[in-house]
């Protein structure tokens, strides 16, 4: 995926992840490692992304929320 595309999906949803990954048709680790592999690691905030994390794995509300 082109980091522009990637950008211009992240920003249409504000930045919000779960938001982007139905855009995608894809999920939220998936985003994620998008943005990593794309180079923009540093622009997520590392707390928020391990806690969604752990609330998807976990089956939490957070999961379900995004």
């Amino acid at each position: 995926m082109r980091r522009g595309y990637l950008l211009r999906r992240l920003a249409d949803c504000d930045w919000h992840i779960g938001r982007t990954a139905e855009a995608l048709g894809t999920d939220y680790r998936e985003v994620v490692a998008r943005i990593e592999r794309a180079g923009f690691g540093p622009l997520l905030d590392a707390h928020v992304v391990a806690r969604r994390v752990r609330g998807t794995a976990q089956g939490g509300r957070e999961a379900r929320e995004g």
